[in-house]
């Protein structure tokens, strides 16, 4: 005997609405990622949230969702300046109060 699986017609396989958008933040941060995406059955949809934000944090960030019938991706960039390297070279030093 073969078991085979029964599809109804609505079954729809994902397909990425909106995309996740590129992020730009700084560290100490937090930054949340989006990807809206519509599927019949409810896919399973594979996401991260960075908590907080730090330099090795920064990347390319993918979001995958799949059912059933299929999959979609889409990706995001998640770039991270580094206040601390700033910081330092701004502060006011003991020569520029005088």
């Amino acid at each position: 005997m073969v078991m085979t699986e029964e599809r109804s017609s609505t079954d729809e396989t994902p397909v990425v609405l909106m995309p996740p958008r590129d992020v730009h933040n700084v560290t100490g941060a937090q930054v949340f990622l989006s990807c809206e995406v519509k599927a019949v059955p409810t896919p399973v949809i594979t996401w991260k949230k960075i908590n907080p934000l730090r330099k090795e944090d920064e990347g390319v960030y993918h979001c995958h969702a799949a059912n059933a019938i299929g999959e979609a991706q889409s990706h995001s960039t998640v770039t991270v300046l580094d206040l601390s390297r700033y910081k330092s070279l701004h502060s006011p030093g003991p020569a520029d109060l005088l």
